[in-house]
This record gives structure tokens, C-alpha cells and sequence, in this order.
């Protein structure tokens, strides 16, 4: 099981504490990226790093399919399943994965589907994201999850976390006076806002850090996709890399250890688990791997981490600060955590994935290579003091085993409840998730993307209709049922006499525009026409 952040975007800048013009804080002969897609858009570029990526994975995939220390038996065929959300860069970056697959397994050695999903990202939003013929039920839409906490509750909970959550290495006021001389603003260091950061009555973050984040982001995101002209060239590599760690820090405040995070990422919690839980059932044929993919934001991999309890840090040239280790969580675009669940051993291995797109002397890396981590708790017992399987060299934990009690699905579960039970409404969207699922392995939703043994074609629901997959219809049915129902009502014309009337039918059509004609003609109260054929309902004596 992969949870992947979505890729290299457009970066929207007018996002929630940005108050004051970006523009001012650039200086006045530097002007914003001029991305060609809105921020709900993946650049080109992105795209090619998730194909790239894609192809990472399944290379990786296929020499472990082979591995006799890891499989008993070789497995021959890939069961890949993706679960989206239904932002349209989610839906990029899926497709982009795709690509990559299919454009290293064999024709008919795959099988790829793709579920979206908004109850499972978005379980709390009371607005249904939805699209053509689903827009008729928009407006009875009720949200999976009932919001337990208030705004009060919500920035008490920021404000601790404020507090205690360690800020980077070096002070802001140093970082905003070097971007002050790179960018020749003075809007870095205004006194009122110097070093200032609360946390507003509705729970957003205010203060310099804002602008700091996006124009950080825009640098990242617009150096990786190589756009011309260079953006703030001033800023070194090494210094983007401090900056982005006060995106990190951005990042592992708003969307871990409150109320709001924990209960939108209870229901994808409960699909992780339940796919890890039931791989012993889901493989009934040897010869077939099974993997789950699911595709969101940096911001889904911060609550994730923060609801299972797992952290990580990064390997140069990503900055971590030494107060900080592992605590901020850090997810750079076509980053993942993975989880595999070894039926064996009873354990769960984890780990954390991620490219490396500018290296540290500032070159682009494009070709979808991935780094990899452990991800692990330091201070809690559950993790295994030793690591008795490493796959590809990769450096993993692993949680359960033979000399422990649990499982290490058990471990995982039980660590989920335990940090969810701290916020208001998360353990209430965890069982409602449980209770009432549709994710992978109970019932099979509607699919977008099918790539069967005889080639890749869309599949998606129509009408109610399954097309394709598993006890769906698949495409040539369709144009046989279709074709069907054309010529029933073709023959229902013909019969009716409606298409090729016969002569006697000609006489009678004839019959009755000359009714029609004469009753015209006469002086009733259906009136006269005019010169210009038009019906006079007025009528004088």
C-alpha cells in the first residue's frame, strides 16, 4: 500500500492568511511564475516525474515479484489498484502513474484500476465535488462525517501546538532579512508583523510565514518544472532548502494533532488498514500481486503520519533541523509512505519514498528516481529493534513479528484508535468509515481507468452501469445493448408507419391537411391569416 502526495503544480496565491499582495514581497522587478495551467492543474513537467516514477515502481515491483527470499512462489501478474481523490491534479498524477506502469509491464501481465473517491479525502466537506450527470444529487448530498469540534476548540488546539512544535534552526527574523535582500522588498520586515505568528478565531495560521510559504513553494515548483526565466535567481539552492523547511514546519502545525486533520483523515486511515488486513484473503491466485495505490496531497501524508504515529526525516539536501528531528513530516511532491504487510512474519513494514528533484549543486532530477527512509516512532516500544528483511537494499521498519504478542496490524490499528481518540469527532468518522465502506475489498465502486489483457480502454459507471471490471459490462456489450434498443424503436416506427407510410396513409395525411386548410379558410373563431402568414385571433362582426 502506497500513500502518494499529487506532483509539481502551479501554486495558488490566494491561499487562506495571505492577506497582503505577493507582489510586494518580490520586490518590483520580479514578477510571479506565468504557469500555463491553474493551480488545480499539474505542469508538464510534473507530469513526466509521476510517469518517471511510475516506471520506478514497477521495475522495483517486478525484480520483487521474482525475489525467491521474498515470494515462495514467482508472482507472474500485477493487480494494481489506485483510490484518488477527485481533484483534478489527483487525477493527473494517477493517470501520469499509470503510464508508467503500462509502460513497463507486459501487455495483458497487468491489471489497473482507478476508484475516486471524495467520502474517503473529503469526509467532512458539505459541498459534493461532482461531476455531469452526478450534479442532480449534489444538492441532497450529506457528508460522511458529522463535525464534532468548534473554532474555539480548533484554534486552542493550534495555539498549543504553536507552542510546542519546534521551529526550524536559526531564527525567522535571520531568514525574512535574507529575503529581504534577495528580493529588495522591505515587506519582510515590517514591525508589526516581525517574527509574529497567531493563530486566527477561525484557525488559520497569520503572519509573515504565509507569504514566506507560497513564494517558497512558487520557487520549488517552478525551479523543478525548469521554467524560464529563473524565479528569484538570487535565492541559492542550500537557501531554498532552509526555506522549504519553514514550509515543513507550515505544514506539520496546521495538519497534525488537531481536531479538524484527525477526523478528515480517520475514513483513509480505515482504508489503509482494512486493504493491509485483508491482503491474506485478497491474493487467491498465486501467481498474482496485489498493490494499492492511493493518490492525495502533502497534506494527507502530515495527517497520516500523525494518525498512525509514524515519523520521518529527509536525506540531504533536504534540510532537517537537529530540535526537530522527524516531527515535521516532510512530503515533497510524488513522495509516499509505504506499507507492506508480510502474511509470514505477521508484521507490517514501513517505509517512506521520495525524489530528489534539485540536487544540492542545484541540477534536475526528472528520471522518477526515489529515495527511500524508515519510517518509525524512536520513543515507542512497537517498533522491532531489528530488521529482518531488507527488499532492494531499502531501509525499513517493521512493526509486529513472532517474539511480539501483536501483530503488526494489531500494533497499527491499535496505535490509530489510540491517537485519534484525542480529538473531538475523529474516532465517530473512523467507525462511521468502518461501519458503512465502500473502499477496496468490501464492494467494488465505479472505475475510471481499466487495462485489461486485451489492451487499455476507459471504464466508468454510466446510467448505474458498471462497464468492464469484475461482473461489469464490458464495451462490446454495451454496443450490442445499445444497438439493440436502436432498432427496437426503429421497428417500433417502421410499424406505426411513421418512417415509410404506406399509400392509403399518404391519402389520409392528405386528408387532413385539407381539413386543417378548410377549417382555416372558414369565418370561425379560430381567426384569419395575414399577409405575412401569420393566425389573426381577432375577429370583427
Amino acid at each position: 500500500v502506497r500513500s502518494t502526495s499529487d506532483d509539481v503544480r502551479n501554486v495558488d496565491p490566494n491561499q487562506p492568511g495571505v492577506k497582503a499582495q505577493l507582489s510586494d514581497y518580490i520586490g518590483k522587478d520580479q514578477h510571479l511564475p506565468e504557469w500555463r495551467a491553474t493551480s488545480m492543474d499539474c505542469s508538464k513537467r510534473g507530469l513526466k516525474i509521476m510517469e518517471g516514477e511510475g516506471q520506478h515502481i514497477a521495475r522495483q515491483l517486478l525484480e520483487e515479484m521474482q525475489d525467491e527470499t521474498i515470494y515462495a512462489k514467482p508472482k507472474k501478474r500485477m493487480r494494481l489498484r489506485f483510490i484518488s481523490d477527485i481533484a483534478k491534479r489527483d487525477s493527473d498524477t494517477t493517470l501520469a502513474l499509470v503510464r508508467g506502469f503500462n509502460g513497463v509491464f507486459a501487455r495483458g501481465s497487468i491489471d489497473v484500476s482507478v476508484q475516486y473517491d471524495q467520502d474517503l479525502y473529503r469526509p467532512l466537506s458539505d459541498r459534493r465535488l461532482s461531476f455531469g450527470l452526478n450534479k442532480l444529487m449534489a444538492d441532497n448530498f450529506v457528508p460522511l462525517c458529522e463535525k464534532k469540534y468548534t473554532d474555539v476548540m480548533l484554534r486552542s488546539e493550534l495555539e498549543d501546538r504553536l507552542v510546542n512544535l519546534p521551529r526550524p534552526d536559526g531564527s525567522l527574523i535571520k531568514v525574512l532579512q535574507v529575503m529581504e535582500k534577495v528580493t529588495g522588498s522591505d515587506a519582510w520586515i515590517q514591525k508589526d508583523v516581525l517574527d509574529k505568528i497567531t493563530i486566527s478565531d477561525d484557525g488559520e495560521v497569520q503572519g509573515v510565514v504565509n507569504p514566506l510559504r507560497v513564494i517558497t513553494q512558487a520557487i520549488f515548483y517552478a525551479r523543478a518544472s525548469n521554467m524560464k526565466p529563473t524565479f528569484l535567481p538570487e535565492v541559492t539552492t542550500d537557501l531554498l532548502y532552509r526555506l522549504l523547511e519553514w514550509t515543513n514546519w507550515y505544514g506539520a502545525l496546521t495538519e497534525q494533532k488537531n481536531s479538524h486533520a484527525m477526523a478528515t483523515v480517520a475514513p483513509l486511515a480505515a482504508s489503509i488498514l482494512q486493504v493491509l488486513n485483508n491482503a491474506e484473503y485478497e491474493d487467491v491466485e498465486d501467481d498474482v500481486l496485489t498493490a494499492y495505490v492511493y493518490v492525495g496531497h502533502d497534506t494527507d501524508i502530515a495527517r497520516l503520519s500523525s494518525a498512525f504515529g509514524l515519523r520521518h526525516n529527509l536525506d540531504a539536501p533536504y534540510y532537517t533541523s537537529a530540535r526537530a528531528s522527524c516531527m515535521y513530516s516532510p512530503a515533497p511532491p510524488g513522495s509516499a509512505m509505504h506499507f507492506v504487510h508480510d502474511i509470514q512474519l505477521q508484521t507490517i513494514e514501513t517505509e517512506f519514498i521520495y525524489p530528489t528533484l534539485i540536487t544540492s549543486d542545484g541540477r534536475l532530477l526528472w528520471d522518477g528516481r526515489l529515495n527511500t527512509v524508515p519510517m518509525k516512532k524512536r520513543t515507542m516500544k512497537d517498533n522491532n529493534n531489528n530488521q529482518r528483511r531488507q527488499r532492494q537494499n531499502r531501509r525499513l521498519s517493521d512493526f509486529g513479528g513472532s517474539e511480539n504478542i501483536e501483530s503488526g496490524i494489531d500494533i497499527l490499528e491499535r496505535r490509530v484508535k489510540k491517537n485519534l481518540e484525542r480529538f473531538d469527532g475523529a474516532m465517530e468518522c473512523y467507525d462511521r468509515a468502518n461501519l458503512l465502506s465502500s473502499w477496496p475489498g468490501q464492494s467494488r465502486p465505479s472505475t475510471l481507468v481499466k487495462n485489461g489483457d486485451d489492451g487499455s480502454f476507459i471504464e466508468q459507471e454510466l446510467f448505474g452501469l458498471t462497464l468492464g471490471g469484475d461482473g461489469g459490462v464490458n464495451h462490446l456489450q454495451l454496443f450490442y445493448a445499445i444497438a439493440a434498443t436502436a432498432g427496437i424503436i426503429f421497428l417500433t416506427m417502421l410499424a406505426r408507419r411513421t418512417i415509410w407510410p404506406t399509400q392509403a396513409g399518404k391519402d389520409n395525411i392528405g386528408k387532413r391537411k385539407a381539413a386543417r386548410q378548410r377549417i382555416m379558410s372558414e369565418d370561425s373563431s379560430l381567426g384569419e391569416t395575414d399577409e405575412f402568414d401569420r393566425l389573426n385571433v381577432s375577429h370583427t362582426e
